[in-house]
């Protein structure tokens, strides 16, 4: 990791990184290969930065990294914090395949099947049947 990234992390332990210092982390991040970014921002969730979202959508573009970087935070969502990530996975990953996903991991203790389900009808296209009943589906489960 360089140092300009690794100052930019350590800053954003303790307050939220300004659009400039933001960008400049983005701009150091697409510099480097995917995963090893991937790996960074990992390292950034793990000593509870207040890297998020934004940063994510602008580095992270293969589907394996997208869906890692939910899974590795999936137990901290509150059902208003789900809404932006549910835009960004389907965004990345696709409607069906974010579906898949999130019946994949959920769990009692971190019920996101029930919070993903109270977004998800207003996300996804009301005139595609497939999807529509997969909803249903999952609904009923």
């Amino acid at each position: 990791m360089n140092q300009q990234i690794s100052i930019l992390i350590n800053l954003s332990t303790q307050r939220f990184l300004s659009s400039n210092e933001e960008n400049e982390l983005v701009k150091h991040l697409r510099s480097l290969e995917e995963s090893e970014a991937f790996n960074i921002l990992k390292i950034s969730i793990s000593k509870k930065s207040s890297i998020g979202i934004n940063v994510y959508k602008r580095v992270l573009h293969k589907k394996e990294y997208v869906k890692n970087i939910f899974k590795y935070q999936v137990n901290t969502y509150k059902i208003q914090e789900i809404k932006p990530w549910l835009i960004f996975l389907i965004s990345k990953i696709g409607v069906k395949s974010t579906i898949f996903l999130i019946k994949e991991l959920d769990n009692d203790e971190n019920k996101l099947l029930f919070k993903a389900l109270y977004w998800l009808p207003s996300l996804v296209p009301q005139n595609n049947k497939s999807i529509q009943n997969l909803l249903q589906q999952s609904i009923k489960n």
